[in-house]
């Protein structure tokens, strides 16, 4: 090997080394910074000019790659909109509203923002928007992968008026024939105002009733009025499945169409018992606070005390996710070398589990990275020491010369 050999190995083992150090500064930087992918440094052989004999070194070389699937430590967040996904899982998120341009983060730490267009959505603390499978009303997941769009303000939950309830109250075993017990159920218009219908029970004789309704803000009947109920004398239940629509119209002119359900009515003791009625409709609400839960569905809850199902979040797997292209902000863009992103359902796949109200710290660990450190700079200064050596090698062939 020539001098000048020696000079650029010894000066490649430097700029190596350098490198590396700036990649372990990085990671005790970032310690605790939520999210982060710790730097990984690996060394390489270059090769020289090679003869039939042997090769040549020509120093070596660094490659410096983040650690993307490596996870970190969790910790418990108090905000709904946290969130961190375990395993080989990602984040998808995107730089723009219309969710063009894609990105993907392990940093679960999303808030309630307005895009430039004044949609509402939920962004990283570097601004990317959080995607997700869009829930219909009904529950349907369609998997069709779009920019999360929160509702606010401006599109309130409309008001739906009720169309049925279920009355579970208890009457009295020891009522006396013509004794009266009124029960009052409260009930939704189309425009969410609430109107009380009043039930009145009349005994008939032993186990026997007579069922009519009435409202002092509409006009209102049972569609068989009155309807006669009675009930099992071994156990006290309702004989049947007794249900009766009650219909007619308020006083703001809306029409009221209800089927009342009394199959859980009962009769034992000597008290009326009334008892929580499940009745549908709602008055129009606002949206006023969006969580997560831990199957990844996002929610909102509205001020009318509706919840509602938004989006699904899924993970994105790849299959070489080290190999992802960093960007800044902690997030990552796919590639020739990670391959395309995978999909999965976090409630059904062994790939990526969702964890609500949790966010994944930095896979950074300080005593790795202090080992690391010690390790490369003995490396660096023995680097340093053979590029000196060499030096006063030529130093000393020079004054040969003279």
């Amino acid at each position: 090997m020539s001098l000048n050999g020696a000079f650029w190995i010894s000066s490649s083992a430097m700029n190596a080394q350098s490198q590396a150090l700036g990649a372990i500064g990085d990671n005790i930087a970032n310690l605790n910074s939520g999210g982060f992918r710790r730097r990984e440094t690996n060394f390489s052989d270059m090769l020289g000019r090679t003869d039939k004999h042997h090769s040549k070194s020509a120093g070596t070389k660094v490659d410096v790659k983040t650690r993307v699937e490596a996870e970190g430590a969790y910790t418990a967040s108090s905000s709904g909109l946290n969130a961190a996904m375990n395993g080989r899982a990602l984040f998808a998120v995107s730089k723009n509203g219309a969710g063009t341009d894609q990105y993907y983060t392990r940093f679960g730490a999303f808030k309630a923002a307005h895009d430039p267009a004044g949609v509402q959505r939920l962004a990283t603390p570097e601004g990317y928007y959080l995607m997700g499978w869009p829930v219909a009303a009904d529950g349907t997941v369609t998997r069709n992968l779009q920019t999360i769009a929160l509702p606010d303000k401006n599109t309130p939950l409309p008001a739906t008026a009720t169309t049925a309830a279920a009355i579970s109250d208890n009457l009295p075993a020891t009522a006396t024939l013509g004794q009266q017990v009124d029960r009052s159920v409260a009930v939704y218009d189309a425009s969410g105002t609430l109107h009380d219908v009043t039930l009145s029970f009349v005994n008939t004789g032993t186990n026997a009733w007579d069922v009519t309704a009435s409202s002092q803000t509409g006009t209102v009947a049972l569609a068989t009025s009155p309807m006669s109920l009675s009930f099992s004398s071994t156990d006290g239940s309702a004989n049947g499945t007794p249900a009766v629509a009650l219909a007619g119209s308020w006083n703001n002119g809306s029409p009221a169409a209800i089927t009342v359900d009394m199959a859980g009515m009962t009769q034992w003791g000597s008290e009326s018992a009334p008892r929580s009625a499940q009745v549908d409709g709602s008055a129009a609400g606002i949206a006023n606070n969006f969580y997560f839960d831990s199957n990844g569905f996002l929610n909102a809850s509205y001020s009318n005390g509706l919840t509602r199902t938004l989006y699904q979040i899924p993970g994105a797997v790849f299959r070489n996710a080290d190999g992802l292209t960093e960007s800044s902000g902690d997030v990552f863009k796919a590639n020739e070398q990670s391959g395309k992103p995978m999909l999965i359902d976090p409630t059904s796949s062994q790939l990526g589990d969702f964890m609500a109200n949790t966010l994944e710290l930095s896979n950074v660990d300080l005593a790795t990275e202090m080992t690391d450190l010690i390790q490369t700079q003995r490396a660096y200064s023995t680097a340093a020491t053979a590029f000196r050596t060499v030096d006063e090698m030529l130093m000393t062939v020079r004054d040969l010369r003279r």
